[in-house]
C-alpha cells in the first residue's frame, strides 16, 4: 500500500511539474489597444511625446559623453544638467498621462451622452 501511495503521489508530481513547466513557457499577452482604435488627438499626443522623447534621449546622450569628458569640477554642473534632464523626462511623462486619461475620458462621456 505505501508503494502504491508513494507511485501515486511521484505520478501527480511529475504531471503537475510538466504543467508547470508548459504555462512557465508562454509568455502572458497584454491586450494594448491599437494605434487605428484610438482617436486621431490621442494618436497625435502620442506621436509628440515620442518626438520629444528621442530629442530629451538625444540630448541625454550628448550630455552623459561630454560628463565622460569633463574634468571632476564640470562634472557636477553637467551631473545637474542631467538631473534637469530627466526631471523634464518624467514631467512630459506625466503630462502625458494626464492628456490621455483626460482624453479617454472625454471620449468616454461621449459615448455615454450618445449611447444611452
Amino acid at each position: 500500500m505505501k508503494m502504491s501511495l508513494l507511485k501515486t503521489i511521484l505520478g501527480v508530481l511529475a504531471l503537475g511539474l510538466g504543467v508547470l513547466t508548459a504555462s512557465a513557457q508562454t509568455a502572458p499577452t497584454v491586450d494594448r489597444p491599437a494605434l487605428d482604435k484610438l482617436g486621431p488627438a490621442l494618436k497625435q499626443m502620442i506621436e509628440t511625446h515620442r518626438a520629444s522623447t528621442k530629442a530629451l534621449l538625444e540630448q541625454r546622450k550628448a550630455t552623459i559623453e561630454r560628463f565622460r569628458a569633463a574634468s571632476p569640477a564640470e562634472q557636477e554642473t553637467i551631473k545637474a544638467e542631467l538631473r534637469a534632464i530627466m526631471k523634464n523626462h518624467q514631467q512630459d511623462q506625466r503630462e502625458l498621462a494626464r492628456q490621455i486619461r483626460d482624453a479617454i475620458k472625454a471620449r468616454r462621456d461621449a459615448q455615454r451622452k450618445t449611447g444611452g
